[in-house]
């Protein structure tokens, strides 16, 4: 939350002066989001309203693709070399996907690492992967088990952060400023 300090902001020398300044900063973000969700209703209310004309359209669409992708399927040397096809209206044509590797219907991923291990090909498809325990990590450092020395030898260091924060009272706040 930090940001250039604003040329009006008094400095704040007591609790009280502490109070009210929490009170104020609350009222003036129970006004936002009041504006917010305002906005957020009048764009759903516009949503509401274009959404019959939205799917009229979309649906209109859908049987002239459909019978645009049956003539190119019914005349595949219009496309020559190419996979598309230019046209006064635009472009069609096909696009091919890159290349995936995928588990064969009723194979499981585990039984194809098993079949891979026991095969040949063992070493050029199978791969051991390592990475940090961060959790088990963690888990030690919090026990007490586990120094900062020792994490940095590993080369590890536990970190973290304090931030500011305001969290206003959503319950006690007017929404207008």
């Amino acid at each position: 939350m930090k940001s250039k300090k604003s040329e009006s902001v008094q400095p704040i020398a007591t609790r009280e002066a502490l109070e009210s300044a929490m009170n104020d900063y609350a009222a003036k973000d129970a006004h936002l989001r009041g504006i917010t969700a305002d906005l957020d209703k009048e764009i759903a209310a516009v949503r509401e309203r274009y959404a019959p004309q939205i799917a009229a359209a979309e649906g209109a669409m859908i049987p002239v693709a459909e019978a645009i992708e049956e003539w190119a399927a019914l005349h595949p040397d219009a496309f020559d070399k190419k996979k598309s096809l230019e046209l006064v209206g635009g472009r069609i044509g096909y696009r091919t996907t890159p290349p995936a590797v995928r588990l064969v219907k009723g194979v499981r991923e585990d039984t194809a690492i098993d079949r891979i291990l026991a095969s040949q090909y063992r070493d050029l498809y199978a791969r051991e992967t390592h990475e940090i325990a961060k959790d088990v990590i963690l888990a030690d450092y919090s026990a007490g088990t586990l120094t900062e020395k020792t994490l940095e030898k590993l080369g590890l260091r536990i970190h973290q952060q304090e931030s500011f924060f305001i969290d206003p009272d959503q319950t006690k706040t007017d929404p207008t400023p």
